[in-house]
C-alpha cells in the first residue's frame, strides 16, 4: 500500500482559505442586501443598496475596504478545523487496512 501524503489536505487547505479570500466580500455584501428592508428590525428597515455593485462600493466608502472581510478569520479557523478533523479521520479511515494487517 503506498504511503501516505500529507500534501493534498495542506493544499486542500490553502486553496480553501484562496477561495474565501475571494467570494467573502461577495458572500457578505449578499448578505447585507439580503437584510435590508426587513420590517422586523428597525435598523434595517430602509433600503440602503441599489444592487450588488452598489452595496460593495458603499460599504467600502462608509465602512473602509477591511470592512468588507470582517468576520473573514472565525470563518477560516472554522475551515482549518474541519478540514484538519476530517483529513485525520480520513488518513485513519485509509490506513486501517494497514493496520489490521
Amino acid at each position: 500500500m503506498a504511503a501516505l501524503s500529507w500534501k493534498p489536505f495542506v493544499f486542500g487547505g490553502i486553496a480553501s482559505v484562496t477561495a474565501e479570500i475571494g467570494t467573502f466580500p461577495i458572500d457578505l455584501t449578499k448578505t447585507r442586501l439580503q437584510i435590508q428592508g426587513q420590517t422586523s428590525d428597525v435598523a434595517h428597515k430602509q433600503l440602503k443598496y441599489r444592487g450588488m455593485f452598489h452595496a460593495v462600493m458603499t460599504i467600502a466608502r462608509e465602512e473602509s475596504v477591511k470592512a468588507l472581510y470582517s468576520g473573514f478569520v472565525p470563518t477560516n479557523i472554522t475551515i482549518v478545523l474541519l478540514v484538519f478533523s476530517c483529513s485525520a479521520r480520513g488518513m485513519f479511515i485509509y490506513s486501517i487496512p494497514t493496520i489490521l494487517e
